[in-house]
């Protein structure tokens, strides 16, 4: 998984598609926010957040 304080990438080893926004979490880096899908290839996700995190 690579993240910025803008977005994320991840794989997702389960095959489902993500809606357009929805909230991610990440407690392991303090991550509760708003995000929306900006690609998804199979298993690899893009996304970016809706509000700028501090990381």
């Amino acid at each position: 998984m690579d993240i910025s304080e803008t977005g994320a990438r991840i794989r997702n080893r389960k095959r489902m598609p993500l809606p357009p926004r929805f909230r991610f979490q990440c407690p392991r880096l303090g991550i509760d926010t708003r995000a929306r899908l900006v690609r998804q290839d199979d298993v690899d996700i893009a996304i970016a957040f809706e509000t700028r995190q501090n990381l």
